[in-house]
């Protein structure tokens, strides 16, 4: 998670290309200071010619961009909401997985809440986050060999904290092993100042 006011840092395309040489999901962080670039447009361009750089990995992605439609998320000191952003980079990120011949699933493409995606109410007053997450959490379920990768924005008032910080589930033993690498990787190619405590394990409060 990287705090909003250090989101439009723009970092090099050799950067980008380091990290994901050493795992895919470092994507997420190189493309978290990437706004509207040259470079998102290039890689938007390029999606549709996969070049398999690699052995595949045999996962299904599944990108997760957090928030959306009513729900924005927290929102930057220029008025930029976390919602923009996350969905900006999923979508970078999925076009990197695609690039090396990954399967990938976006939970949204566009700015909406999921609550209605698997429900037919008339009413979701009070309801709309309970199914939003329930729904993003079926849409990871349905997936064999599914990879989840949520993406999220923190805000701090207090300037010394920053830096991409990776959240892991207990459930899953491989689950610690990836975020530590992703965490080595960001600290040694992107964010050399990044000392936030590696591979925390998520809290109950994360659904």
């Amino acid at each position: 998670m990287i705090g909003i006011n250090r989101i439009k840092k723009i970092v090099s395309h050799r950067s980008v290309a380091f990290v994901l040489s050493s795992f895919l999901f470092a994507g997420t962080v190189a493309l978290c200071g990437v706004t509207a670039t040259k470079a998102f447009n290039r890689i938007d361009q390029e999606r549709a010619e996969p070049v398999i750089s690699g052995e595949r990995t045999g996962y299904t992605f599944v990108l997760d961009a957090g928030h959306g439609g009513e729900d924005g998320g927290a929102v930057g000191v220029d008025g930029t909401e976390e919602k923009e952003l996350n969905l900006a980079i999923a979508t970078a990120l999925e076009a990197l997985l695609r690039l090396n011949g990954e399967s990938t699933v976006m939970t949204r493409t566009e700015d909406i809440l999921l609550y209605d995606y698997f429900n037919d109410l008339e009413n979701y007053q009070g309801q709309k986050k309970m199914y939003d997450l329930r729904n993003r959490l079926k849409i990871t379920e349905r997936e064999d060999n599914a990879v989840y990768v949520g993406i999220h924005m923190n805000k701090f008032s207090d300037s010394r904290y920053s830096g991409l910080q990776v959240y892991y589930s207990k459930n899953t033993p491989q689950s610690a092993s990836l975020a530590g690498m992703i965490q080595m990787n960001v600290k040694n190619a992107v964010q050399k100042e990044n000392n936030r405590q590696s591979r925390p394990p998520a809290p109950a409060s994360i659904f």
